[in-house]
């Protein structure tokens, strides 16, 4: 029996043999798959220009920039996997987020983005709420989280940002232990705040978080006073970008800040 080089499949004769062309092959086998993409990521399938997922895996984090590449789980189908590239704050494992905009493709049976924009987003059913708090909230276990969701229910990361005290009705959170628990969730909220601030006036997110971290909570008010001081301070960040940014800020062309 012989075997045809130029296939993948041979068919045997009682007198011979004949080879299946893998081009043939190829060309059916490729028109099946494709049509079973298609269902997977068909059009009103995954909404790609806002996609909300749980983080699966986190294949790479820079702390420096927030340059991130991760495995999720799209919330609509959590079965599927998507690669996500783009700039992040400390992701965790099972964090819930939302991918906005950016360029999509596809790597074999997986997705890829780069994102736009990815952001944290806030468990919206019970369950997820309790999980998220007993996982993420340091000092708050399972117990605990139930008795913080029974109480305020998945309203309860809106009580965080802007009514914490509410939870010291919480039995066993007092206060010095609700500071400890809350406040990395509140960095991250301000991360957040003043990255979507700056995107809005042209300034790259991976840009933002570094002005975050160089500054913290107070960057905002300190770089409208005189947005001059990132081209000395973040690396990167040129003059000229720095004088667009003043533009917006309403700082006027003959400002003294402009002097260097």
């Amino acid at each position: 029996m012989f075997l045809c080089r130029r296939s993948l499949l041979f068919h045997v004769r009682p007198f011979g043999f004949r080879c299946l062309q893998s081009n043939r092959f190829s060309e059916s086998f490729g028109a099946r798959w494709r049509n079973q993409k298609k269902d997977v990521w068909a059009d009103g399938d995954i909404d790609l220009s806002s996609m909300k997922a749980v983080i699966n895996k986190v294949i790479y984090h820079n702390e420096n920039n927030g340059y991130t590449v991760m495995s999720v789980a799209p919330k609509e189908h959590p079965t599927k996997e998507v690669t996500v590239i783009g700039t992040f704050v400390s992701p965790g494992l099972g964090e819930h987020i939302e991918v906005q905009g950016g360029t999509w493709k596809e790597r074999g049976e997986d997705l890829q983005i780069n994102a736009t924009k990815i952001i944290p987003a806030n468990p919206t059913t019970m369950s997820e709420t309790e999980l998220y708090l007993s996982k993420f909230f340091k000092g708050i276990g399972k117990k605990r989280a139930k008795a913080i969701v029974d109480m305020f229910g998945v309203k309860v990361f809106d009580i965080i940002e802007n009514n914490p005290t509410a939870l010291l009705k919480v039995p066993g959170l007092g206060s010095k232990k609700l500071e400890a628990v809350i406040q990395p969730y509140l960095e991250k909220v301000s991360a957040r705040e003043l990255v979507e601030f700056f995107g809005t006036h042209g300034v790259t997110s991976d840009h933002g978080l570094m002005i975050w971290r160089k500054f913290g909570e107070n960057a905002i008010n300190m770089i409208k006073e005189d947005p001059y001081i990132l081209s000395a301070e973040i690396r990167g960040f040129t003059f000229r970008e720095g004088d667009t940014l003043a533009q917006k800020l309403g700082i006027t062309p003959t400002s003294p800040k402009r002097i260097v």
